[in-house]
């Protein structure tokens, strides 16, 4: 875990700057800013929350259950991934699942 600065995207081509603490799971990114207690995977390439507000524990497990889905490495840009994910429904269907796992696991109590 590393902390600094990142980008993540906040419209269609936009960046900002955002400074926290993160991991690099190439090509994901588990990723929480300094005013904010919950996880969050990111796509680095489009800078796109894949999940919010999860555990570190859930996101780590997210991030390695999904990194290797065939969509984050074909995918350039946000229209990229729901092209592929609408023609690819088993993978789009693993990745909710997962996702749902994540979101469940993290759960504030």
């Amino acid at each position: 875990m590393r902390k600094g600065f990142y980008l993540i995207s906040a419209n269609e081509g936009d960046f900002y700057e955002a400074e926290g603490s993160f991991e690099i799971n190439y090509p994901l990114m588990i990723n929480r800013s300094i005013v904010d207690r919950q996880w969050s995977v990111t796509h680095i390439q489009t800078g796109r929350a894949i999940s919010t507000g999860l555990t570190l524990s859930a996101a780590r497990e997210l991030t390695k259950a999904i990194k290797d889905c065939r969509v984050w490495h074909e995918a350039l840009t946000t229209e990229d991934i729901y092209q592929h994910l609408a023609s690819e429904t088993e993978e789009n269907n693993f990745i909710m699942v997962k996702r749902e796992i994540a979101k469940e696991d993290s759960k504030w109590t």
